[in-house]
């Protein structure tokens, strides 16, 4: 088992860099088997991150709906529109869900059903990775032009110029703050079929964090780790993710008087160690209720394993959840 990045498809190579040095390669889910960003392909070369598919159908006609929705987005929204103001006008409006039916889906048979929720989910999902590619890309040319710029200046001048920004601020953006709710139920739809493989969600994106914080009742918060190395030892990596995921795998006791925090024993993988890039690591838990029913529980359909009931599957007991705060 390993960790999985959630609500994204897509996640920034400094950021993967982050994560795998505190967690090992991290999970990041694709809503197509195909035409996958060259980015993330080399990051899974490198090892940084794991690539899954958890649906390949109808790939050819989620191209030919993402193709013919960024044309009526052009129609409707002009070309000069960016992709980021047409991605936060363009899925919240109601002719959006309209011309979906109609235009985009024109080569469907007029008999056929409304595409599914998982397919709509996927075609989101898409879009959100071209968002979140362009927005990266944006952010990566204006760190080397500006690392430029300083590196001019201070051979000018032979003062340093720390001002502007660099690669590192991309580590503080936070791509949940685009309609975050619509990304976190897409993703929660198609992860739903390898929940059980996945006890241990992570994110850097603090808006998604909270969202699912509000939505979902029930969640404790585990521990805060303090100043973990922005990159831990090798030797250290396995066992501290292992200590994560039985949380998920042991049953804990709830009720009046009972705390999840009392019932682990984590070690604190910063302790003693030294270096100038400290991150926050915030780990919660909910107790009872495994990844599959929290998928449930987002989309608000039944969630087959009530708190305290007999599990009728196997699989993890709990959900671990942890929010990287840079």
């Amino acid at each position: 088992m390993t960790p999985i990045y959630f609500p994204f498809t897509y996640i920034p190579r400094p950021k993967a860099a982050m994560l795998s040095g505190i967690l090992g390669p991290v999970t990041v889910l694709q809503p197509v088997g195909e035409d996958q960003p060259a980015a993330l392909r080399q990051m899974a070369a490198d090892g940084l991150i794991d690539i899954r598919v958890p649906y390949a159908a109808d790939q050819e006609s989620l191209r030919r709906c993402l193709a013919d929705f960024k044309a009526w987005g052009q129609l409707h929204h002009g070309a000069e529109t960016s992709l980021s103001d047409f991605f936060k006008s363009g899925f919240s409006q109601e002719s959006f869900s309209a011309q979906i039916r109609t235009d985009i889906l024109k080569d469907v048979e007029k008999d056929a059903p409304a595409p599914d929720p998982l397919f709509l989910a996927r075609l989101f999902l898409m879009m959100a990775q071209e968002l979140d590619v362009k927005q990266t890309e944006i952010s990566l040319e204006l760190a080397s032009s500006q690392s430029a710029e300083k590196d001019l200046f201070a051979r000018m001048t032979g003062e340093s110029d720390d001002a502007g920004r660099n690669a590192d601020d991309l580590l503080k953006n936070d791509f949940g703050a685009h309609q975050t709710g619509s990304r976190i139920a897409a993703w929660f739809r198609i992860f739903e079929t390898m929940a059980s493989e996945y006890p241990l969600l992570v994110t850097d994106s603090r808006r998604a964090m909270e969202t699912v914080l509000d939505k979902i009742t029930g969640f404790e918060k585990v521990r805060t780790f303090e100043q973990i190395p922005g990159r831990l030892p090798e030797a250290i990596i396995p066992a501290f993710v292992r200590g994560l995921i039985d949380l998920a795998v042991t049953p804990w006791e709830t009720g009046a008087g009972s705390s999840v925090s009392d019932q682990i024993t984590l070690p604190d993988p910063g302790a003693g160690a030294s270096t100038e890039k400290k991150i926050r690591f915030h780990l919660y838990g909910l107790p009872h209720v495994s990844p599959a029913d929290l998928c449930r529980r987002m989309s608000e359909r039944e969630v087959l394993a009530k708190s305290g009931s007999q599990r009728p599957d196997i699989g993890p007991f709990n959900t671990i959840m942890g929010f990287i705060e840079i």
